[in-house]
């Protein structure tokens, strides 16, 4: 597995301290035409330096990388030229003048765009206002995911198949969970190869399960992918804190640093489980991944329109969280495919597009 080396470009330790004039006549070195701020230029730099300090902090991966295009580069590709290698201040100073961004904060790890980044700020804020329901101890939470998703190997056929899964969480712990599964019905072929293959794999028959603690498949490892709640309440609500324990997961595994963060992250988030005061620090974490961008809107499976929280993949597929930012929930997903599969799959086809919505309800069905 490739290091992160090449997804974030770090600040050298014994970087100088520019005094400002320096700082602009350096800014301004770039090109006449360019227009300096001394203000921001000023705010800049004292966040950089304040990075700096040596109070306790989570190591840091990175510094805070701004993409110039919205993507996350896979390690051991080539970095995009205007990646600038910033030995000083110069670097992050004359990328966030030159692209006209206005920087939230310089943090001491990659960063999303500004527009995810306020997002992402405007989602985490709302979760914290938006305190999760009471379900009583004769209650269930019902968590119910629409999915489509794709089926196959682009190089051999691929279809498209839906299913629903409904979970019921009860609110008092020593009951049993239920959980229903409509079966993956095939509904078309994704290319032309996919209707043979669709013919040849049959669709999966509905399932009914009632289980302890939601372990439906036998005792589970909580992780970010299938958590639990004593998994999620270890989980610190410090956002620093929170970055570290999601990179330590995340580093080695999948297809580079920020793509493996923003999965993880996504994992967690569809289960529709997540507390709001940890839903509101994850948002804050998420900022802070390399490459993430925004999408005005998006729309999940069921028709809600939210806004998307969105990463490149490594083969090109663009990876989209959908949120409604004024109460800090999680709409649903979507997956389209990129340039890479194109001689087998058209770029911009569905490949996953799910929505999930929680309701507190009376009771479950039985079998």
């Amino acid at each position: 597995m490739n290091s992160s080396g090449d997804l974030h470009d770090g600040f050298d330790d014994d970087r100088d301290r520019l005094d400002r004039d320096h700082d602009l006549v350096a800014v301004r070195s770039l090109g006449a035409a360019l227009t300096v701020d001394p203000a921001v230029l000023a705010r800049v730099r004292a966040r950089i330096v304040a990075a700096d300090d040596t109070s306790p902090r989570p190591a840091a991966p990175g510094s805070a990388a701004i993409p110039l295009n919205g993507r996350a580069r896979r390690a051991g590709s080539r970095p995009p030229a205007a990646r600038l290698r910033r030995r000083v201040f110069l670097g992050a100073a004359a990328a966030v003048l030159a692209i006209g961004l206005t920087l939230p904060a310089v943090l001491p790890h990659g960063a999303a765009t500004a527009e995810a980044t306020e997002v992402l700020k405007a989602s985490a804020r709302a979760a914290q206002d938006n305190p999760d329901p009471v379900v009583g101890p004769d209650q269930y939470l019902k968590i119910t995911s629409v999915n489509l998703w794709a089926s196959g190997a682009p190089d051999t056929g691929m279809w498209q198949d839906k299913e629903i899964i409904t979970v019921y969480k009860p609110g008092d712990p020593s009951r049993d969970w239920v959980m229903t599964r409509s079966g993956r019905a095939h509904l078309k072929p994704l290319n032309a190869q996919g209707t043979k293959v669709m013919q040849r794999n049959p669709p999966t028959p509905p399932e009914y399960h009632r289980a302890k603690n939601g372990d439906f498949y036998g005792p589970r490892m909580a992780d970010w992918q299938q958590p639990t709640d004593a998994w999620m309440a270890d989980l610190p609500r410090d956002p620093d804190a929170l970055y570290q324990r999601l990179e330590d997961r995340a580093r080695g595994h999948g297809n580079g640093l920020a793509d493996s963060m923003f999965t993880y992250g996504v994992d967690l988030l569809r289960t529709g489980q997540v507390p709001y005061d940890l839903r509101a620090a994850l948002f804050e974490v998420m900022s802070r991944i390399d490459g993430v961008s925004v999408t005005a809107t998006s729309t999940d499976l069921e028709g809600r329109i939210g806004t998307a929280l969105a990463i490149t993949g490594p083969w090109d597929e663009r990876k989209e969280l959908i949120l409604d930012q004024d109460t800090g929930q999680v709409l649903g997903e979507r997956t389209t495919s990129g340039a890479t599969y194109a001689q087998w799959l058209k770029p911009g086809t569905v490949m996953m597009l799910t929505s999930v919505t929680t309701e507190v309800v009376d009771s479950a069905p039985s079998e």
